[in-house]
């Protein structure tokens, strides 16, 4: 769904929330807790984001771990991405993986970049982006305390991270999927890193056959498949 402030997801008229700053990522997962709730949908969520989304949706799992049954992060880093050099970085990586596909003569649908960033108010969007810079998740070190990420308690879902091989958030340091990866297996053994051949930044964008190709297969290995089948029945 879209966080408010985002594509048609509108804020409140107030700039606070109950008293709270309503553009953080705690606000957008009770934003999301409420919506699934409303659809009766209470247990058996598979978590799942990409690149900017893919942190509300580990927070998500991390505050709601009894109805999590998995975790899917598309292009994760807990880094600083917002300067210059890592948006150019991303650009050439993007450009890197298209020129591959070219060669290989990979076609996959793309979807209209137009919807994807299109948003009711820029300002908003703005707005509702800067989460990232907000206390308790605004720096790597900041987000992996707030996620558990250097605490020994198994988890008790299973994970897959996947990101391009041309993302530079792969190989990020500190906060990178690499790292993240590598973290996570001390709590969960089962976390797995799929790295995506031919994949630039916004994977789900770039192939989103592959990308949802690598998810079906992560989840009926690693979810229970009436878990699945009990969600999709609850859609």
């Amino acid at each position: 769904h879209d966080v408010r402030g985002s594509g048609e997801g509108q804020p409140s008229p107030n700039n606070k929330t109950d008293g709270r700053d309503q553009f953080t990522f705690d606000t957008y997962v009770d934003d999301a807790k409420f919506l699934l709730c409303h659809l009766n949908v209470k247990r058996n969520i598979i978590s799942c984001g990409m690149a900017w989304g893919s942190r509300p949706a580990f927070v998500f799992a991390t505050r709601f771990p009894e109805i999590v049954s998995g975790l899917i992060l598309y292009d994760f880093s807990i880094g600083v991405s917002t300067t210059k050099e890592w948006s150019g970085a991303q650009k050439y990586g993007a450009k890197l993986a298209q020129e591959k596909r070219e060669r290989l003569g990979i076609i996959e649908p793309i979807p209209d970049s137009k919807r994807i960033t299109s948003h009711r108010d820029r300002q908003d969007c703005m707005k509702a982006m800067s989460a990232t810079s907000k206390p308790k998740y605004g720096s790597p070190e900041n987000f992996a305390d707030a996620v558990g990420l250097s605490s020994t308690a198994p988890l008790g879902y299973p994970v897959l991270i996947a990101v391009g091989e041309f993302d530079p958030n792969l190989i990020a340091s500190p906060g990178g999927s690499k790292e993240i990866v590598q973290q996570l297996r001390l709590r969960q053994p089962s976390t797995e890193l799929s790295i995506l051949d031919a994949t630039g930044h916004a994977s789900v964008k770039g192939r989103p056959w592959l990308c949802a190709s690598v998810a079906y297969d992560w989840i009926h290995r690693h979810v229970r498949v009436d878990n699945v089948n009990n969600c999709m029945s609850n859609l």
